[in-house]
């Protein structure tokens, strides 16, 4: 009986253990829940929106395109048969872009060749026998022609000197202009025979200024290489002799010294006085060695009879070794004056190089000035002969003037005008004998002519028709009209080109580059004609200026921005990525760019708000629908139910939805 109420009594402590463990356990569960959840829901970081100005910018890239090209097409059927650019090439005016041969036989062009000879040969044959001669009619009209002609002249010209005499007054008048020209050619002729002989003191000032400034030039240049060559010779020979008289020293002597120049003499020299430097330094630590034994030895020493001698080897040492440290400091003195020697030397090289350089540079200031009087003076016999031509055109209108006054004579009008209606009616009779005549060969005629024109117009036609096979046969180079760059090639080498076919297109870089940009129609709305652009292209120094705004073809809800393009090294065809500064304002409300996110509904964001629970407060993920106003490369203003110093969220670790518990990141 105890013992089974022992064990009962075991059976409660036991269940009483676990239920209060139990509970333990719920509790500190109940207590900790909050903290163990947080760690598994996931993480945001938010922003707190309010305000702050947008700088907003337009961003974009669009391919250079130069204003304009124009297109290369063939010319004929033909064959490409090599091709020499590709594209993106910068090609210069007259560069070869292509070869293109004919695509049809040679035997075309034979063929008609042939032909035109034989139409050629019906056509002459036919004019041998279709016609009838009226040569001697027509020959004896010209002469008619020529002999009215002469008399209408005769008469004209009597009729314009009548009215026009020349006056004795005018004719002194040119009589003494003539002879003033005449003589004063004469001195500018004498001016150029003084110039040829070098003489220029004579000449007056409207010549011999600009040549005497000339000449003056010239012998200061010539006094300056004078100079400067008499002081190049000087600073010669005296380094020459300090050379000569340098290689007479000795080893022992401190003041002796290389000539200047004998550079591998004095590296010699020095090489070999470091060298004795070197080995008397040798010799001392090897003396210093020796009498250092010694020392020890006569200082070790305990036999009197051997006391002596090792002292004398001692005190022999030690005199050796003076005399090793005497030679040692004579052989770095001659080290040392050597050294300075050389620096003088390579001094006085220096001032021997900058007196020749200063020769040829005065050289040079004299063949300048040489060439620019030889130029002057060729200039001043220009104008000289220029002043003679001038001259020379005086004379020969006053020479006209004189020689009408001298011919002049008073002309029977009414003679002439006979004689002009006698001539006119000998040709009237001429031309309406041989209309008589013609008209009775017409009916015969009628035929012939029909048959010799077909024979004509054949001739024409196979002349045509062997043009066409010339052009379309053979090779044909095709070269660039212009400094361009390839924009399209349709082309490749042994494709067939029928006649007609675009076969490349070439942008012209001497006609400026344009950049094409899309952008939405709000985007376009915020700039403005004239505004800049910062370009980023492989060019130097390229700026943009919008020059025009039109619409997308590819998308009516799009515009095309289209900017000028200057600068340097600007490649067509090459991407320029663009930014456009549109605006900077202040907005109420604004968030980082990456919080702001779209669905089918629209943008939105996602707030961050708490809610307070017995276990602590609690954070939420918001939905808020909202509009961007402007938007610059990190933040964009908004407008919606929002309020400033709302926690916008920016990041989180999972994707989120409105309504999902969230965890604060820490700060």
């Amino acid at each position: 009986m105890d013992e089974n109420q022992n064990q009962n009594n075991k059976r409660r402590e036991t269940i009483k253990t676990i239920l209060i463990f139990f509970l333990a356990i719920l509790l500190v569960l109940t207590f900790f829940s909050n903290t163990i959840m947080n760690y598994t829901l996931p993480t945001v970081t938010t922003h707190n929106a309010y305000q702050q100005n947008i700088n907003e910018k337009v961003r974009g890239s669009g391919t250079i395109n130069s204003k304009q090209d124009y297109k290369i097409k063939a010319k004929g059927t033909r064959k490409v048969t090599s091709l020499n650019v590709k594209v993106g090439d910068t090609v210069k005016k007259g560069d070869l872009i292509m070869v293109l041969d004919s695509a049809e036989n040679s035997e075309t062009v034979k063929s008609a060749q042939d032909a035109l000879r034989s139409a050629e040969v019906d056509y002459q044959k036919a004019l041998l026998t279709a016609a009838p001669d009226y040569s001697d009619d027509t020959t004896g009209i010209a002469r008619a022609r020529e002999d009215l002609q002469k008399a209408i002249t005769e008469l004209d010209e009597a009729r314009r000197k009548q009215g026009s005499l020349i006056t004795e007054a005018a004719n002194k008048e040119a009589t003494r202009k003539s002879g003033e020209a005449t003589s004063q050619q004469k001195t500018l002729n004498e001016y150029l025979s003084s110039i040829a002989a070098g003489n220029y003191d004579d000449l007056p000032a409207r010549y011999g200024s600009s040549i005497n400034t000339a000449v003056a030039a010239v012998k200061d240049a010539q006094r300056a290489y004078d100079e400067a060559k008499a002081n190049y010779e000087e600073l010669g020979g005296y380094v020459s002799s300090s050379s000569s008289s340098g290689s007479a020293g000795s080893s022992a002597s401190a003041g002796s010294s290389a000539g200047v120049g004998s550079s591998a003499s004095m590296s010699s020299d020095s090489s070999s006085t470091d060298s004795s430097v070197d080995d008397l330094t040798r010799k001392i630590e090897d003396k210093e060695v020796i009498v250092n034994r010694a020392r020890e030895d006569y200082e070790q020493n305990t036999d009197p009879e051997q006391e002596l001698t090792k002292k004398r080897a001692w005190e022999d040492g030690q005199r050796e070794l003076q005399h090793l440290r005497e030679d040692l400091e004579k052989a770095q003195q001659t080290v040392e004056a050597e050294k300075k020697a050389a620096a003088e030397r390579q001094e006085q090289q220096q001032e021997l190089d900058f007196a020749k350089q200063a020769m040829l540079d005065a050289n040079d200031q004299l063949t300048y000035a040489t060439n620019s009087k030889d130029q002057t003076v060729s200039s001043v016999k220009r104008m000289i002969n220029d002043d003679i031509a001038a001259l020379q055109k005086e004379i020969d209108a006053a020479k006209e003037i004189t020689d009408a006054y001298s011919s002049q004579k008073s002309e029977n009008i009414s003679t002439l005008e006979e004689a002009v209606t006698t001539k006119q009616r000998d040709l009237e009779d001429k031309i309406r004998k041989l209309d008589q005549t013609k008209k009775k060969d017409a009916n015969s005629q009628k035929t012939d002519d029909l048959d010799l024109e077909t024979k004509r117009l054949e001739v024409e036609k196979k002349k045509e028709a062997l043009k066409e096979a010339e052009e379309k046969s053979g090779t044909m180079n095709i070269v660039a009209e212009n400094d361009a760059v390839v924009k399209e090639l349709n082309v490749a080498a042994g494709d067939d080109a029928p006649d007609g076919t675009t076969l490349a297109t070439l942008n012209l870089t001497t006609a400026g580059f344009v950049v094409e940009l899309s952008v939405t129609e709000n985007q376009a709305k915020k700039v403005k004609i004239g505004t800049g652009a910062d370009v980023r292209c492989s060019g130097s120094n390229v700026k943009a200026i919008l020059s025009g705004v039109k619409t997308d073809t590819a998308n009516r809800n799009s515009k095309i921005l289209v900017f000028d393009l200057t600068g340097e090294e600007i490649v067509p065809g090459e991407t320029a990525e663009m930014t456009i500064s549109c605006s900077n304002q202040t907005y109420d409300l604004v968030v980082p760019n990456s919080a702001i996110q779209t669905d089918n509904k629209g943008k939105y964001v996602l707030i961050a708000r708490s809610k307070s629970t017995p276990l602590g407060n609690r954070y939420y993920a918001n939905r808020v629908d909202v509009k961007v106003l402007a938007q610059d490369d990190q933040y964009s203003a908004v407008q919606g139910d929002l309020s400033s110093g709302d926690a916008v969220i920016k990041t989180s670790e999972k994707p989120l939805s409105s309504g999902a518990q969230i965890r604060l990141e820490e700060k």
